[in-house]
């Protein structure tokens, strides 16, 4: 089969849809299937290795994300042979050009969309031009979209009720994790604790973009009331994003930069040994979709303490498989992080039910056959 994945982002582009299509896609060629990419180029633009990076005319960057001007996408999408388009994650002016093309050219070809990210509290000006987005552009991309995919039923009500997609056209698909790759029993944590220099320390792991959406600010007030109990911990923010600046003065503000390491972007293959050095996993966000960070470090048997937003909610298990505490509370997240760092029973329970969760539910060989199924359904 012929596909077409378009997607605004792509590794070396770092971040959890990133990441998700180019498995998706390493899988599919592995399959045999001849599958190209289009994307918004990083550093560097041209074909290479079956992926399209173009130059992107004008981005503009803000703490709930970005919008990209990629007027060459029409005529990259010309010059490719493909019998199924998927296109990911709209509102980024990228992959609706697929739904564009398709009404100028005239070329009869199906396409399928996937939202992975649903941001629907947008500030001010940016949140009534999202709106006029939505009715003018997104609804129409959406329904002549041969399908749909969400990550959770929460995004399926949401886009049957906002965009007035029939049910039966939305399809619900998870995000997965590569539980070979990340396995806790194939690294030494300890070695690459001497590594980092931070042995004998506790982790409180972060991993995501530095953005207003993350909450990370409630996770900086959390730690004054974390570190009278536990001292020695040191809080590891993973990621970088416009609101690391900000971020960085609150840690010197509130007294804690001592407790506190910004360590920029990881490249994507370190990351299980990151996960593999953490006691606790955070994950403070307003609000979240299905987050890839969440699976990896479930998949290392981190325990993980999340807020009760976007998928956590629907497949985890409050202190079976996680914690999950209310967004903006700082208090709560103190509670939490303090009773799984001072509390080995609870934490490592919770770290083998979190694994053993991900590998039963959550494996890519079960993504990559659902995703075959919706190519093949599309093209009858």
């Amino acid at each position: 089969m012929k596909i077409l994945e378009v997607t605004s982002g792509y590794p070396p582009m770092l971040g959890g849809v990133e990441n998700s299509v180019y498995e998706l896609v390493r899988r599919l060629r592995l399959s045999n299937h001849d599958v190209r990419v289009i994307t918004a180029g990083t550093t560097t633009t041209g074909l290479k290795d079956g992926v399209w990076r173009l130059p992107v005319a004008l981005k503009i960057e803000r703490s709930w994300g970005d919008i990209l001007f990629c007027p060459s996408i029409l005529n990259a999408l010309k010059k490719t042979t493909f019998e199924v388009v998927h296109a990911h994650t709209p509102r980024k002016l990228f992959a609706e050009a697929v739904a564009l093309y398709k009404l100028l050219s005239r070329r009869k070809f199906p396409y399928i969309v996937s939202i992975r990210l649903l941001n629907t509290s947008l500030p001010g000006f940016w949140g009534g031009l999202a709106n006029v987005y939505q009715e003018l552009v997104e609804r129409s991309v959406l329904q002549h979209a041969k399908y749909v995919v969400v990550q959770t039923k929460t995004n399926k009500q949401f886009v049957t009720r906002n965009y007035g997609i029939a049910s039966e056209k939305i399809h619900i698909l998870p995000n997965a994790v590569n539980t070979d790759a990340y396995h806790p029993d194939s690294i030494q944590a300890e070695e690459i604790k001497k590594k980092y220099g931070l042995q004998d320390r506790k982790i409180v792991l972060f991993v995501g973009r530095l953005t207003t959406q993350k909450g990370l600010t409630y996770l900086l007030h959390s730690i004054p009331s974390v570190r009278k109990i536990v001292p020695d911990v040191k809080f590891v923010i993973v990621g970088d994003g416009p609101q690391e600046g900000s971020l960085r003065r609150e840690t010197i503000r509130l007294g804690v930069e001592p407790n506190v390491s910004f360590v920029g972007k990881i490249e994507h293959e370190k990351m299980p040994e990151i996960y593999s050095i953490s006691d606790v996993f955070v994950l403070p966000s307003l609000s979240e979709s299905f987050p890839n960070a969440m699976l990896e470090a479930m998949s290392m048997r981190n325990p993980v303490v999340i807020t009760s937003v976007g998928v956590a909610p629907e497949i985890l298990e409050n202190y079976k498989t996680a914690i999950l505490v209310r967004p903006a509370n700082s208090a709560e997240l103190a509670s939490k992080i303090t009773e799984l760092l001072t509390d080995n029973t609870l934490s490592k329970k919770l770290g083998i039910a979190a694994r053993e969760l991900v590998r039963t539910k959550y494996s890519w060989d079960y993504v990559v056959n659902q995703s075959l199924k919706l190519y093949k359904a599309a093209l009858d």
